[in-house]
């Protein structure tokens, strides 16, 4: 009986473990791509453009790292495709295609943002 009520103990202490999960460092690198997305954007120029969009790109590397770390699937493809998007607005040598993507991006950022929220909780 001890045995019995020290393995079910040992299961709820670990099973409480498993689900709180820290994804805050995916909510703030999925918030600092959305602002340098947005930064990316509102640039009036090419090469600002292209810089913010080359920030938004690490920082949706680093939401992918941390998502995966915390098993937080919906937020790492979401910053997947965010990445994908901001590299294409890096790479653009024409300021409204760049704009198109860095858009693109943004959305892929906000949505990374509501599905670390939910790893969170």
């Amino acid at each position: 009986m001890k045995t019995l009520t020290l393995l079910i103990f040992t299961l709820f202490i670990t099973q409480s473990f498993n689900s709180d999960r820290d994804c805050s460092d995916v909510y703030y690198e999925a918030d600092n791509a959305s602002s340098y997305s947005e930064k990316s954007y509102y640039a009036d120029n090419v090469n600002d453009m292209r810089q913010y969009a080359r920030e938004a790109v690490e920082a949706f590397n680093n939401v992918m790292s941390y998502a995966d770390e915390c098993d937080c699937e919906k937020a790492y493809y979401a910053a997947n495709d965010g990445y994908d998007n901001a590299k294409k607005a890096s790479n653009s040598g024409n300021l409204n295609d760049g704009r198109y993507y860095a858009e693109k991006a943004k959305k892929y950022a906000d949505d990374a943002m509501s599905h670390a929220d939910y790893c969170t909780d």
